[in-house]
């Protein structure tokens, strides 16, 4: 064979798009259902934001430093108490980590549907869209973050110092 000849790639079997698709599923789902379990494992604090030093990871350097939240404030704090069941307490953390909570236990059960059947779910949704996912979890980090600044400022919470 010449040396200016490519060797042609193994052609994609079927068997082998087949375990690649359920693995793709049971790659989002695992993530998803960990979140959820850690969520459970935390008590979700009533001031609505700190509980991920339950963690131990450090308190938030901007409510240290300049008494107000970051963008990802609440965040954890919302979604533990969304997964007891508190949705209020939730919303009240952070109105994106209740939205959050629910795109995360969308994509779980997803991840759990195409690993157990095969079907490519996940590609038919993501394929040539993930941009637009991107976006929307940008514009609802922003938004929450907006939402809970422009709360605790109107009700004093912040600044705290």
């Amino acid at each position: 064979m010449p040396d200016n000849c490519v060797t042609p790639a193994v052609p994609e079997t079927p068997a082998r798009k087949f375990r690649g698709v359920r693995l793709a599923g049971v790659l989002t789902a695992l993530p998803c259902w960990a979140i959820l379990a850690v969520g459970l494992s935390l008590t979700a604090r009533s001031k609505g934001d700190g509980t991920h030093v339950q963690m131990g990871l450090p308190e938030c350097q901007w409510m240290v430093v300049d008494g107000v939240p970051c963008p990802t404030c609440g965040l954890t704090t919302s979604v533990a108490a969304a997964a007891h069941g508190d949705f209020v307490a939730s919303a009240r953390a952070n109105a994106f980590g209740t939205v959050l909570f629910f795109a995360i236990v969308l994509a779980g059960v997803i991840g759990v549907l195409q690993a157990a059947s095969g079907r490519d779910i996940l590609g038919r949704v993501f394929r040539r869209r993930w941009w637009i996912f991107s976006g929307i979890l940008v514009a609802g980090i922003l938004a929450g973050w907006a939402i809970k600044l422009a709360v605790g400022y109107n009700t004093g919470q912040y600044p705290t110092h």
